[in-house]
């Protein structure tokens, strides 16, 4: 069993995934396509801080079953997990990236084993052949395959799977429960995402089989802010300044590195530090693009309607919806379902309302004009 390294090799059985079975019609082939550019993590960009407690924390915390970094959009968690992945020379590390598309659990699992196949090349054999098998259940079948291949590794490997808040398949939720609830020893799970999976968080945390490392640990001190702007930027701030970002950014890892940049080629820089908030164009534009954009179009409309609030609190979105729908016309009673579903739809969609710089630029998102759904 080797770690995971930059140069990987492909999985040893990746050529029975990705060609054709002979004879077999392709329209027909259940065969999934490996992107193997997803299993490897990013690599570090120029400045990137190398965060040594909270590798330090990971790597201590070995006995758990689960480790989840969960945290908005921008606080640092690929980063984090890409350094402790590349600093776990001993212990072997794979790497999954997700995207949309995953979303399928023939191709979630596919992936899955192709990663651990990277360090473990006697891993995914038996369960291969079932993914080919139209109708096999997951649970029931594939899933004790995987379960007993996993076992039967003589390393303890920790398999990082980031951006798990892009699935949304109960299906795949299911499974990766029934594989949490019965992982062997050999194998250790991390979850990246920007709000909680739809895992048992509480039992495991009772039990004390889980890791937790959210914004709270996340968030850039300003020892770490300086070396970012410094080594990234070039800017040799005085400590005050330093201060000030820190305050302002509440140590927002993006936060961070849009201050910086918007630092760049000022003369007055502390007229530059002492007008940096929320409403900076980077950070709007940053927050548009990240969040706002990729709401569906229900909570988009719930936005547009509530984008008057400064602040924003449960009974007062319901009285400035009901008030904005019966003013076009529109009869609804009891409370309105935009709200309803914002309420627990938000913290899944990775929109923040705790965090200074994201909350005062929520209240900006009335300058962008999307259509709604009465439009």
């Amino acid at each position: 069993m080797t770690n995971q390294a930059p140069n990987a090799l492909k999985p040893t059985w990746s050529t029975q995934l990705t060609s054709s079975v002979p004879g077999r019609d392709p329209a027909h082939d259940n065969r999934t396509l490996i992107v193997f550019s997803k299993l490897q993590p990013p690599a570090a960009r120029r400045g990137t801080v190398v965060r040594q407690e909270l590798l330090g924390r990971l790597s201590e915390d070995n006995t758990t079953k689960l480790v989840a970094v969960v945290a908005p959009t921008g606080w640092g968690k690929t980063s984090l997990l890409a350094q402790w992945c590349s600093a776990s020379e001993t212990a072997p590390t794979a790497w999954l990236s997700l995207d949309q598309g995953d979303n399928d659990p023939a191709r979630f699992w596919a992936h899955v084993l192709a990663a651990m196949n990277m360090v473990a090349p006697e891993i995914g054999f038996d369960a291969l052949q079932l993914l080919a098998v139209p109708g096999v259940s997951t649970v029931d079948f594939l899933l004790p395959h995987v379960i007993n291949g996993f076992a039967q590794m003589p390393d303890r490997v920790s398999l990082i799977i980031d951006d798990y808040h892009v699935i949304s398949n109960e299906a795949i939720h299911e499974s990766l429960e029934f594989l949490v609830e019965h992982l062997p020893a050999s194998l250790r799970l991390v979850l990246a995402a920007r709000s909680d999976p739809a895992l048992p968080l509480a039992r495991l945390r009772a039990r004390g089989e889980m890791t937790e490392l959210r914004a709270e640990e996340l968030r850039f001190t300003e020892p770490e802010t300086a070396r970012l702007l410094k080594e990234t930027f070039d800017l040799d701030l005085q400590p005050d300044h330093i201060r000030v970002l820190q305050q302002r950014t509440e140590g927002w890892a993006a936060g961070v590195y849009l201050a910086g940049l918007s630092l760049c080629g000022h003369k007055d820089v502390d007229r530059q530090v002492r007008a940096f908030a929320g409403d900076n164009r980077q950070i709007l534009d940053y927050l548009v693009a990240e969040v706002l954009d990729r709401q569906p179009a229900h909570i988009r409309a719930f936005l547009m309607r509530t984008a008057v609030l400064d602040r924003m609190s449960g009974r007062l979105c319901d009285a400035v919806t009901l008030c904005l729908l019966t003013c076009c016309g529109v009869s609804l009673t009891g409370p309105s379902p935009d709200l309803r579903h914002f309420s627990t739809a938000a913290p899944r969609n990775g929109i923040a309302s705790t965090d200074r710089p994201q909350r005062r630029s929520a209240t900006r998102y009335r300058r962008r004009t999307w259509p709604t759904p009465e439009s």
